[in-house]
């Protein structure tokens, strides 16, 4: 479990913004590794957290995990927006390495605490 035996999480808000990019296809959101939701376009997830570092990812089939560490507060939130790869780039990378791995493109998120 990622939640605190003595109360002390914070939330962890999540939200990927709309943009149609891998087809809708929803993103998985990991938190240390652990699978804690999949976001499509326009949704948010809000998990409670243990406070202190964690690690923030998020991959779909075609783009990989690229672990974002963030600080969570107790009883705060830290709110995550996932800005998936531009379309462009996408397309390039599928163009130029059908078979690359998935890490090829990265999802990129910007952290806030509120």
């Amino acid at each position: 479990s990622l939640r605190a035996p003595d109360g002390r999480d914070g939330i962890v808000d999540v939200i990927r913004q709309r943009r149609q990019v891998c087809r809708g296809q929803p993103c998985v959101v990991l938190i240390d590794g652990v699978e804690v939701g999949r976001l499509r376009n326009g949704v948010r997830i809000q998990v409670p957290v243990a406070s202190g570092p964690h690690e923030l990812s998020v991959l779909t089939m075609r783009f990989g995990p690229d672990p974002v560490p963030m600080q969570v507060d107790p009883h705060k939130t830290t709110q995550a927006t996932v800005h998936a790869p531009s379309p462009l780039h996408a397309m390039r990378t599928k163009l130029a390495l059908p078979s690359a791995p998935p890490a090829t493109a990265r999802w990129a998120v910007s952290l806030s605490q509120g």
